[in-house]
């Protein structure tokens, strides 16, 4: 039995117990310069405000007894309202699933009966939602048990007004005949954006969500946007999301493992798509369903039983019955129902509209989609989040009438503060200085620590048209590389210059076992390359994978993609810098550093260092839709006392947990405790990213008891079990909000119109958690977000909010391979690169879609077992080196 989606009431009761554990703020930041900003959030006043009673709604079909479509449900109990007007007096908030919530009682459980559904209310009692407007104005909550009551009040209290909000926007949306594609996201019927890709527009709309901070409720409002798949009939669709020229592709049963891979795409794509029959008589005309699966045969082939018993294909059902003869009868079907057992031809379906598209996002609409999103900065933003806020006409709403609920005209301003850059150093611990802009370049300097490059090599893998030039391209490049690295730094053995490279001659698609075979047997190296660089056009798959493969995993050798388009007529200096950045780092060294006394170990008193370890720690799921592929976790953790080196460790674990080891689980024990050994800790910070609000305490406790027990077991190993453990630190670092600030003060503001990088703001945060917005990056396009860090575990009394917005700060400028500071702090930035690498750990001749297509359904956990034996280790050889980079 599938298990049931919580309801936003069963998180609020969750996250509100959870939320109880975790620590209070430790006071405010003192340390910077104020400065003027607004929000686009705006205050809600609540005046005499009512208990709400909650009712319980049951929705099911009056003939199959059925529950009712989840997307059926908001209109049927919109229309049971006004048609029983009397009953209900004012119309209540309902969340779109099961929860109803109504200033006033309805007396009893009602139960209404219509032609073709049947609605059950059910009482389940009272919210207290002027508790929370008490609870928020004081911004004390009680300890103990009584704080848990008083926290789990919060979360419903919240949930209520939320929903009487999302009730505001989906009226006003979906009477224009608009989307709603969640509850805090709708899309007027504006006229799209094109992105010149045939399947795919791109929609605007308005986010909402009401936020409980120190002091005050306020109304997030902001833009968003989403891709949307192109109405239209299936065929066309699936031939255009998969670049398909020949309808043969699409025949059934599969010729061959390319056309296998194929189909396993095309049904994970239609898994999270809805259709309507453009054909028949059948329910599946009237009503729109999501596509369960596809066929293994054609319509040609498929047999079924018809009423009578006898035996008929799909294509003769539809020439019999409808006098239709199918222009693909070799074509895949697609299959509905909980047995699979009604099969459509794609050709009679079509695509409804105003879907969200979850599929990978090919390079050129990411591009797209930026360049919209971005256009005319945070300006414009700022003018577009009025404009939503006017068009949500939330002062014409009989839902916040009814409940005495009023929001502001304008946008919050606030007080925030600009952090102090951090000082850098590199080579002969000279300094770097740092602009404003915060991106810096390094002429005449070396690295900090710059590495040796005994011998390496340039593998050419080059389309035909292009292959004519592999060689002098391959040359000229290998020389500028070279020299670039020598004025950084490196060198050969001995402090000898770096030696000539050996230039290797592939093809697009060929062998790249074979070809850096040519290494040992042909050049006679003693020993691996120290680097080789791989020359690609744009990357294909088969390329990448087998080139990191035989790098990362099979021999141990650091590698490098370089990008045939940036060289083939001469590299430029800031393309060679970047990639020079990348390989010191992958050969073991590191480029620059921050000194010591901003660091978090630093003790001012005794001029001393405590031994600190950092970890950063991902979980990178894939698209929505899709239960069957894996999660990836990705770690890093610093292995040197300057905090700039790291190693990592990749694994994976069924899709969609949220949790992980922060050593996860599918490392070997005694790599765990090599981890923790390289710089065995007085201080440990631990970083997160990817965490939700509703797992924000579980995450924290599952993920420090592994910790716990991995310290435990290295104590005990070295005979020292009763030994002072290191003070821990975990933060949560998230950038999936819609939290954005803007200046009010010249001063303030960037060339952009962004606030200065630095920024940090805390008066907006939770109303009792130990919480801050920091903006660290200085926005190259469009308006800068903000980075949201939380904090749920604090063992060390001396980082207190001072301290810990510097120092996340001061993580920001040692993401080692950009010269300018970033938005989250290095180590959770290199643990997201780990999660996105997992692809190259599989073999290339291993295809992770065939085989969580094929068995993920029927059997998730073999299909995990499956994908988990054949998913490769970093070569020993690469443990202590930033590979992933």
């Amino acid at each position: 039995m599938a298990q049931q989606r919580p309801t936003p009431l069963e998180y609020a009761f969750s996250a509100a117990d959870d939320h109880a554990r975790l620590p209070r703020r430790a006071g405010y930041g003192t340390i910077g310069r104020t400065f003027r900003a607004s929000s686009n959030n705006f205050v809600i006043n609540v005046g005499n405000c009512r208990m709400f009673h909650h009712f319980h709604v049951t929705i099911t079909d009056s003939g199959s007894h059925e529950p009712a479509p989840g997307f059926l449900a908001k209109r049927i109990v919109s229309n049971l309202m006004a048609r029983e007007a009397a009953t209900f007096n004012c119309r209540g908030g309902f969340d779109g699933m099961v929860n109803l919530y109504i200033p006033h009682d309805l007396g009893l459980s009602m139960h209404s009966h219509k032609t073709e559904y049947e609605v059950t209310l059910k009482k389940v009692g009272l919210i207290d939602v002027p508790f929370l407007i008490a609870m928020v104005l004081k911004g004390q909550v009680p300890l103990g048990e009584q704080g848990m009551e008083a926290f789990r009040n919060l979360g419903m209290a919240s949930t209520v007004l939320n929903v009487l909000f999302q009730m505001v926007g989906r009226d006003l949306i979906e009477n224009r005949e608009g989307k709603t594609t969640k509850n805090t996201v709708f899309f007027p019927p504006d006229q799209p954006y094109s992105l010149n890709v045939p399947f795919l527009e791109l929609w605007s709309g308005y986010y909402q969500k009401l936020k409980a901070t120190q002091n005050q409720l306020l109304m997030t409002v902001d833009i968003t946007y989403g891709l949307v798949i192109r109405a239209g009939n299936l065929v066309d669709v699936v031939m255009a999301v998969f670049g398909l020229r020949d309808v043969r592709a699409l025949n059934a049963p599969p010729r061959d493992n390319e056309a296998l891979r194929l189909h396993a795409k095309i049904k994970r794509f239609l898994q999270s798509v809805f259709v309507v029959c453009d054909y028949g008589n059948s329910r599946l005309r009237k009503r729109k369903k999501r596509v369960g699966g596809i066929t293994t045969d054609s319509a040609r082939d498929h047999q079924f039983s018809d009423n009578d018993g006898n035996m008929m294909s799909v294509e003769e059902h539809y020439a019999r019955t409808y006098q239709k003869q199918l222009r693909y009868p070799n074509s895949l079907c697609a299959v509905f129902g909980k047995n699979q057992d009604r099969v459509y031809p794609l050709e009679v379906l079509l695509v409804t509209p105003g879907q969200q598209f979850k599929g990978e996002l090919p390079p050129d609409v990411t591009r797209a989609m930026v360049d919209i999103s971005s256009n005319g900065g945070p300006k414009r933003r700022r003018e577009l989040i009025s404009e939503a806020k006017k068009n949500l006409q939330y002062d014409s709403s009989d839902f916040l009438r009814s409940s005495s609920i009023t929001v502001a005209s304008h946008p919050l301003q606030l007080a925030g503060r600009f952090l102090d850059r951090p000082e850098l150093y590199v080579g002969n611990e000279e300094k770097v200085i740092l602009p404003e802009s915060t991106q810096w370049m390094l002429p005449r300097k070396k690295f900090f620590a710059p590495m040796q490059v005994h011998s390496w090599a340039v593998l050419t893998m080059l389309p035909p048209r292009d292959d004519r030039d592999a060689e002098q391209v391959a040359n000229r490049f290998a020389n500028d590389i070279a020299e670039r690295l020598h004025n950084l730094g490196l060198r050969g053995d001995n402090g000898a210059p770096i030696p000539r490279a050996i230039i290797i001659r592939g093809a697009q698609g060929g062998n790249v076992d074979g070809y850096l075979a040519q290494l040992r047997e042909v050049h006679r190296l003693p020993r691996p390359p120290a680097i080789v660089f791989g020359i690609m056009p744009r990357p294909s798959d088969q390329d990448l994978i087998a080139f990191k493969h035989w790098g990362d995993v099979a021999q141990g050798v650091p590698t490098q993609v370089v990008q045939f388009a940036k060289i083939r007529s001469g590299a430029k200096d800031d393309y060679l810098h970047n990639l020079a950045t990348k390989v010191n780092l992958k050969l073991g060294g590191f480029n620059w550093v921050l000194p010591m006394r901003a660091l978090p170990g630093f003790v001012p008193q005794t001029n001393q260092y405590r031994s600190t370890l950092i970890i950063g720690a991902d979980v990178s799921h894939p698209p929505a839709g899709n239960i069957t592929s894996p999660s990836i976790c990705g770690v890093v953790a610093s292995i040197n006392p300057q905090l700039t080196r790291f190693g990592a460790d990749v694994s994976i674990q069924t899709g969609h947990r949220r949790m992980n080891d922060p050593i996860p689980s599918g490392i070997p024990p005694e790599r765990r405790k090599q981890m923790l050994l390289t710089a065995w800790p007085q201080i440990i910070l631990f970083y997160r990213d990817g965490v939700g609000e509703q797992q924000y305490a579980s995450v924290t406790e599952f993920e420090l008891q592994a910790l716990m027990k991995a310290i435990d077991e290295v104590q005990a190993s070295h005979g020292e079990p009763d030994a002072p453990k290191p003070m821990v630190t975990f933060i949560i670092v998230t950038k999936h909000h819609h939290q954005r600030f803007f200046p009010e003060e010249s001063s303030a503001a960037d060339k952009n119109g962004n606030c200065k990088a630095g920024a940090v703001f805390e008066t907006l945060g939770h109303p009792i958690l130990f919480d801050f917005y920091l903006q660290s990056q200085a926005a190259i396009k469009g308006t800068a977000r903000p980075a949201h860090y939380i904090v749920t575990h604090n063992e060390n009394p001396e980082l207190d909010s001072n301290k810990l917005q510097q120092l996340s700060y001061n993580l920001c400028y040692v993401y080692e391979r950009a010269t300018k500071a970033v938005s989250i702090p290095a180590p959770v930035y290199y643990a997201d690169l780990v999660c996105r690498r997992a692809k190259f750990h599989w073999h290339p001749d291993f295809d992770m879609s065939v085989t969580s297509s094929a068995e993920g359904r029927d059997d998730p956990d073999r299909a995990l077992a499956i994908m988990q034996q054949r998913f490769g280790r970093i070569h020993p050889n690469q443990q202590h080196k930033m590979w992933f980079v």
